[in-house]
């Protein structure tokens, strides 16, 4: 099995934390793209099913997990498969600024897609009380 992993991070990045596990038996591609407004997760994964398919989120951790069951015609002569079936799993690490309680998800046309739409920072006034030098 290859794992790809991107050459380098850098702080509050996206970090793949799935890690090699026996019972996974294969791992669906995955892209991220982000705008100013949100992070855009975007999981390939044609012939997989809504109800077998699980999106979870663990502390700063957002599991995406299922099963593509294959199936041939039963009178068939089978020349080449390239399509994996079995089990699946991808758990990413997500940066700070990612709103995790807001998370949205969608599929459709093969693809599950995810979006997290960044925190809102503020700016908080303190005042200082007290007198200098004292």
């Amino acid at each position: 099995m290859l794992v790809r992993r991107p050459p380098f991070r850098r702080a509050g990045a996206f970090e793949d934390l799935t890690g090699f596990r026996p019972e996974i038996d294969w791992l669906p591609d995955l892209d991220i793209y982000e705008t100013e407004a949100e992070f855009i997760l975007i999981v390939s994964l044609p012939g997989v099913s809504s109800q077998d398919l699980e999106v979870a989120v663990r502390g700063r951790s957002l599991t995406v997990s299922g099963r593509r069951v294959m199936t041939l015609p039963r009178e068939v002569t089978v020349h080449l498969v390239e399509s994996q079936g079995g089990r699946f799993e991808r758990r990413i690490g997500v940066p700070p600024d990612a709103d995790l309680s807001q998370i949205r998800t969608t599929i459709g046309d093969g693809q599950l897609v995810i979006r997290l739409p960044r925190r809102v920072s503020r700016e908080i006034e303190i005042t200082l009380e007290g007198s200098a030098g004292s």
